[in-house]
């Protein structure tokens, strides 16, 4: 432990310099994730779903907290639905098949969620069950980004 803060203390002035002698932070990697085109209303919608998936997400894993298995089971319900169906037609259509199927899969699993929570009601299955759903959510995340772009409607 005391390496390591000495290690990031020495790093630690050279990083700030560097940041303080361009003016700005060091840059990330270049975004080469898949555009999926959208509409300032549709991604509002979709990232509406993203949010409404977060707080479910923390009422899981608050329930969790207290092995409450009926209040996750309540909590991932709705997240099995899917948000496909919500979303308007143009971006179901317009989006990629992938995209489309890493949806799809993550709301299977949250439906095997709210099952396994009420039949198993085992804590650790259900830990393994969100580490999986998780993979869809950071999969989708690293692979697209919502790009606004003006459409004209039929």
């Amino acid at each position: 432990m005391k390496r390591l803060l000495i290690s990031l203390v020495g790093v630690l002035p050279a990083l700030v310099t560097q940041a303080a002698g361009s003016g700005d932070l060091p840059l990330t990697a270049a975004d080469h994730r898949i555009v999926i085109s959208v509409t300032q209303d549709e991604r509002n919608q979709m990232l509406f779903e993203m949010r409404e998936f977060l707080h479910h997400l923390f009422n899981i894993h608050n329930a969790l907290a207290n092995g409450d298995m009926a209040a996750v089971a309540r909590s991932a319900a709705p997240m099995g639905e899917g948000i496909l169906h919500r979303l308007p037609a143009s971006v179901r259509n317009d989006s990629p098949v992938a995209f489309q199927e890493m949806s799809h899969g993550m709301h299977e699993i949250f439906r095997l969620i709210a099952k396994d929570a009420q039949v198993k009601g085992d804590i650790k299955y259900t830990v393994g069950q969100l580490a999986e759903a998780m993979t869809y959510c950071a999969g989708c995340h690293d692979t697209y980004r919502l790009q606004i772009q003006q459409r004209k409607r039929d």
